[in-house]
């Protein structure tokens, strides 16, 4: 293995991320908006130490504006080729984070309330189901390399166990985004397979919910909240820093979506 040529073509990847945040924004705004958008995000400290990491991050985040930009050039100008493209890139999207599958509903949703004033019902309807067959197309051949593997329907991913389990025994009883490390996750290594590893950390997760109860369950999403939005970041720079990037946008955007309402 070769990291350092990992990195390099995250690099690029990373580098190509904000040259198609640029062309989002010339589909909507003026050339100023696109200057300043492509800057911002040029020095985005997360988007440049994100790179570094040998994680699905980069990679997702240039496949998610990938599908935006296409979003938006399917509510300019209504093309089939554009639907073809959105669901291919949300199918592949989800082999990346499995967890963004869910986006594939919300982005059909989104197009047919967007589309419903522009368009006949039947044009938007054929569009959706357009978008949700090309989805499949890249999950399907996974779905069955899983049933030859493990003999098992797993659509996408065997780490969900792992995953609703680290959301509610995050580290440190608060720290968000960082797998958790205890007896629990200790004895799933030790089964050999990967879907009884899930399996396993799925039925301790209905335990742990059983055992918080209520009151305790809701103050835990109560800072998961606050983790996601705060602008102290503890994941990609580490250690609590300021991201001053994200602290610069977020009053814009909380403004964005208040006159937006």
């Amino acid at each position: 293995h070769n990291y350092a040529v990992v990195r390099v073509i995250q690099a690029i990847i990373g580098a190509l991320t904000c040259g198609f945040i640029f062309l989002t924004c010339e589909v909507m705004f003026d050339s100023k908006i696109c200057l300043l958008s492509g800057i911002i995000a040029i020095l985005n400290p997360s988007f440049i130490k994100s790179s570094d990491y040998i994680l699905t991050e980069t990679l997702f985040t240039f496949i998610l504006i990938l599908t935006i930009f296409y979003m938006i050039k399917l509510v300019k100008a209504f093309s089939f080729k554009y639907a073809i493209i959105i669901g291919i890139l949300l199918g592949v999207g989800s082999l990346i984070r499995s967890a963004s599958a869910l986006f594939t509903f919300f982005i059909c949703g989104a197009l047919f309330f967007l589309l419903r004033k522009k368009y006949p019902c039947k044009k938007m309807i054929a569009a959706i189901l357009i978008i949700i067959s090309c989805f499949l197309l890249p999950i399907i051949p996974w779905t069955i390399r899983n049933w030859i593997v493990f003999h098992e329907f797993i659509p996408i991913s065997t780490n969900s166990g792992l995953n609703i389990y680290t959301c509610y025994t995050p580290a440190q009883g608060k720290m968000f985004g960082f797998t958790t490390k205890d007896k629990n996750t200790e004895d799933a290594k030790s089964l050999k397979s990967e879907v009884a590893q899930s399996s396993f950390l799925l039925k301790k997760s209905r335990e742990k919910i059983r055992e918080m109860g209520f009151m305790k369950l809701f103050k835990l999403e109560i800072i998961k909240i606050m983790f996601f939005w705060c602008p102290f970041d503890w994941e990609i720079i580490g250690g609590g820093a300021y991201n001053f990037i994200y602290g610069f946008i977020l009053p814009f955007f909380i403004y964005g979506i208040f006159i937006y309402r």
